[in-house]
């Protein structure tokens, strides 16, 4: 990610949506996006209990991140 980086307003409304929970679920699941390519998905159910386990769209892999700012800092931000 050398030198690439989200808005620090997309940073901001991120931080939101995880700690705040500041989203708006369609369903069960909270979408995403990388800032190279891709999306991901996290469960509504995941974020109000403090889980973050991103589940990439395309791959299906799933990465678990210690606290949002690890999240961001992957490369991760609301969508």
């Amino acid at each position: 990610m050398a030198g690439e980086s989200w808005s620090d307003e997309l940073k901001a409304l991120t931080r939101a949506a995880v700690e705040d929970l500041d989203v708006m679920p369609r369903g069960n699941d909270v979408f995403f996006k990388h800032i190279r390519s891709g999306f991901g998905i996290m469960s509504f159910s995941d974020l109000v209990s403090g889980e973050l386990r991103m589940r990439d769209a395309e791959t299906g892999m799933i990465t678990t991140f210690a606290d949002v700012d690890a999240l961001i800092a992957a490369g991760w931000a609301i969508d």
